[in-house]
């Protein structure tokens, strides 16, 4: 943006969040990024599984 200088963005006001309210954010954050990190560790175990027993089905030694 060729307007945008140092006086535009020192005229933004920003909103900053009492500290309850960034404390509740921080929790369900939090929480949420280690779903992430659990739901990336199952989709790792199960793509190893995969990987493990599709061949096997394919050529028959494993019943599917």
């Amino acid at each position: 943006m060729p307007t945008l200088n140092r006086n535009v963005i020192h005229g933004v006001k920003i909103l900053i969040p009492d500290e309850q309210l960034q404390h509740k954010f921080n929790n369900f954050a939090n929480s949420v990024l280690i779903e992430i990190e659990l739901l990336k560790k199952y989709n790792n175990d199960l793509s190893q599984a995969r990987d493990l027993f599709l061949p096997r089905i394919l050529n028959g030694s494993i019943a599917a």
